[in-house]
């Protein structure tokens, strides 16, 4: 084994010694994260170490579900139940005209939850 493979070795088992997961110091919004991020790739040059470690604390936050996800087998099945459309029609829809319909649903389900959940809007209640 060459001396250059030994060294190697002997760097790569201190490295895996001395890598642990680093602790969530504090919770970041997006903002935050963005000028972290940006402050990292600024540093990397004049200091590597803190900019991998300023990196690692902004990879180590907590991330907030995504609340639209794409997901072409939900929407199409959305579309067949709510929307009464037929596998045909979709189909043969223009994909602008469709995802057009889609945001219609979407708009209709939030006014008819919106409606639901006025109080002025409920029915009496029940006497017996």
């Amino acid at each position: 084994m060459s001396l250059e493979r030994r060294q190697y070795d002997a760097r790569s088992r201190i490295i895996e010694q001395t890598e642990e997961p680093l602790p969530v110091v504090v919770a970041w919004d997006e903002e935050a994260s963005h000028t972290a991020i940006t402050q990292a790739h600024s540093a990397a040059v004049r200091d590597p170490d803190a900019s991998q470690y300023l990196m690692g604390q902004v990879l180590a936050q907590v991330a907030p579900p995504a609340i639209h996800i794409y997901d072409p087998a939900r929407i199409y099945t959305e579309m067949l139940l709510v929307a009464g459309l037929k596998k045909r029609d979709i189909d043969e829809m223009h994909f602008v005209h469709f995802f057009g319909q889609r945001r219609e649903v979407i708009l209709a389900k939030e006014r008819e939850k919106n409606f639901y959940s006025d109080p002025a809007n409920q029915p009496p209640p029940y006497d017996q």
